[in-house]
């Protein structure tokens, strides 16, 4: 280290250097501050599948119950004529409907995301 040369180096424009580097770290800051609500923003999705996804559980299992309690077959009113009770709704039905919410929110997660890449 002794036999280092010092060497110096001359700046003309001082101020407009100081301009520069201030307006990169507030740059820096910007995308930092996006990729953190970005970051909340795909927590907060994971959550909400999560949540979903127990509601759904929950939903299948209270539908098995009550298809447990409700005869599928013809049964004597009354009067004495046959009614028919209305079939319950398979679970691959609110399945598919879960598949469109989902996509939903894929779709409106990624235009929030665009949203955000604008920024």
């Amino acid at each position: 280290m002794e036999n280092e040369q010092e060497l110096y180096v001359g700046v003309k424009d001082k101020r407009e250097l100081r301009r520069n580097i201030l307006e990169a770290s507030k740059s820096i800051v910007m995308s930092m501050q996006s990729y953190q609500r970005l970051k909340d923003i795909q927590e907060e999705k994971l959550g909400l599948k999560q949540r979903l996804k127990s509601d759904v559980k929950e939903l299948k299992m209270l539908f098995n119950r009550l298809k447990r309690y409700i005869p599928e077959k013809n049964v004597k009113t009354n009067k004495g004529t046959k009614a028919r009770l209305p079939k319950l709704p398979e679970i691959k039905d609110s399945k598919k409907s879960h598949d469109q919410e989902i996509d939903n929110l894929h779709q409106q997660l990624a235009n929030i995301e665009q949203k955000l890449a604008k920024f």
